[in-house]
């Protein structure tokens, strides 16, 4: 799709505004948010952690159950772990080469300087880079398959297709659409040759999921979509896209489908606008997201980048897409504006878990006690058995049905029940309701939120009468309150 100046060599000025967007956007990173990892992604850590050590995928040890969503992200998890000496930080480092990729790679399918800006500066990508999930990696090989294929490089752009299905199991739809493509470029022959060679890895990661896991899918899929309400599911997904159009994409799209009246590229264009038409529907379909970021839909945004630029109008000013960049570009920042204390909520949040962990750590020697609380960043530091209670590392409370549908999706089954059946060692709940300037001493009150899943687990008999109250200090100061097992003891 490249226009007619395609093939004329990088001018100074491009590679100074280049590389001006580039020292922008890791700029911009290092103020928009703080490169901290998300609560989500330590559950793909945990899987790799164990990996490493040569336990297998797992979350627990000894437990075939497949609670992460994206194996490729996973594994390359694991091969930092064995390399580096704060794999965390490698991760990091990994989705800002991905995300310097992705504004290289848009640059050169368009050659257009606003297009790189867009990606470079775009709010919900710059909050997707520093999460530690794959969603940033996921953004540059859906560019660079098209990159490839639209300059001839169809071997790579099977195997970037390739690598792309092992990241997410919703890529199907953006390599569908790019099967098309070969189907009406090369014939059904060749579409069909790339395609089975396309799905090889995750054919063959299917094998070894059947194999060692006995399921046919992840168990996130069980704990996030499996028992849902159809309509329901629509509705909440339908507000998500919604929202996300709303203060970030819907220019972006009026622009993109303006793209598709440029006879130049637009066979990879159509592929490019077909694929996140279909993710975004999928997102409707499937109930979209509940994170402040717009995560789901960060991979999509360079999608419709691509369809937008060049812009298709004629007898355009210099400077119109310059304006076009900034008028995509400033709700996007509205709502960063008017969303910074939540976002800042969830960052503490998510460092209050960590010091919880680390504390854990120190305090319980037995690394094979079993901890009841959200999985992520809590069981990964303490080093703990975890006992999810969301379903994401658990078999049996992710086929349970939905119970608290006014909750966020991945967070609405949970069975109280069968976490004291398990016995666990220690039991959390929500950190910031069991906050505290001073230890918690025998007699004093204990007061636990009015919280449907709390009071579930505290409402069984079996808690009152085997779990007492204890607190750890964090770093920061403050005391933290959770419940033990009477009678077990820990040696310190």
């Amino acid at each position: 799709m490249q226009p007619e100046n395609a093939k004329q060599s990088i001018t100074a000025r491009e590679k100074f505004v280049l590389a001006a967007l580039l020292g922008a956007m890791i700029l911009v990173l290092q103020f928009f948010r703080p490169l901290t990892h998300t609560e989500d992604c330590y559950i793909t850590y945990r899987c790799a952690q164990n990996l490493a050590n040569g336990n297998g995928p797992v979350y627990n040890a000894g437990e075939r159950v497949e609670a992460y969503s994206s194996p490729l992200h996973m594994f390359a998890a694991a091969a930092l772990m064995l390399v580096f000496k704060d794999p965390l930080w490698a991760v990091n480092a990994l989705n800002i080469l991905a995300a310097i990729l992705l504004v290289l790679l848009v640059y050169a399918m368009t050659r257009s300087l606003a297009a790189a800006a867009v990606c470079a500066l775009h709010p919900i990508i710059l909050n997707n880079v520093g999460n530690g999930l794959e969603t940033t990696l996921q953004a540059a090989l859906f560019i660079a398959a098209l990159y490839f294929q639209n300059s001839g490089r169809t071997k790579a752009g099977v195997f970037a297709a390739a690598a792309v299905l092992l990241l997410r199991p919703e890529a199907a739809l953006f390599v569908g659409a790019l099967a098309l493509y070969w189907y009406f470029q090369d014939g059904m022959r060749a579409a069909i040759l790339r395609l089975a060679v396309a799905a090889v890895p995750a054919g063959l990661y299917e094998v070894f999921r059947i194999v060692y896991f006995g399921e046919f899918l992840p168990n996130t899929y069980y704990a996030k979509a499996w028992g849902g309400d159809l309509l329901k599911d629509s509705l909440m997904g339908a507000d998500y896209v919604g929202r996300f159009f709303l203060w970030h994409g819907a220019i972006l799209l009026v622009l993109a489908v303006i793209g598709l009246r440029r006879r130049e590229g637009r066979p990879i264009r159509l592929v490019a606008f077909s694929s996140a038409v279909l993710s975004f529907a999928w997102l409707v379909k499937s109930g979209g997201g509940y994170e402040w970021g717009f995560r789901y839909t960060a991979p999509l945004i360079p999608l419709l980048v691509i369809s937008a630029f060049p812009i298709a109008m004629p007898r355009l000013p210099k400077w119109a897409p310059a304006l076009c960049c900034l008028l995509i570009l400033a709700p996007s920042y509205g709502y960063v504006a008017k969303g910074h204390n939540t976002q800042a909520a969830v960052i503490r949040t998510e460092g209050l878990f960590k010091d919880l962990g680390l504390a854990l750590a120190d305090y319980e020697p037995d690394k094979n006690a079993l901890l009841a609380g959200s999985s992520g960043q809590l069981h990964f530091f303490s080093g703990l058995r975890g006992l999810d209670y969301w379903g994401l590392a658990d078999r049996h409370i992710a086929r349970a049905p939905i119970k608290y549908s006014q909750l966020k999706r991945g967070h609405m089954k949970f069975d109280g029940h069968y976490v004291l059946d398990r016995k666990p060692k220690y039991i959390t709940f929500e950190i910031y309701g069991m906050l505290s300037g001073k230890p918690y001493k025998k007699g004093d009150p204990v007061k636990i939120d009015d919280i449907p899943y709390q009071k579930e687990i505290t409402g069984d008999p079996r808690f009152g009468e085997n779990y007492r109250p204890i607190s750890l200090p964090l770093k920061s100061g403050l005391w933290v309150m959770m419940f033990k097992r009477k009678g077990e003891t820990t040696a310190q």
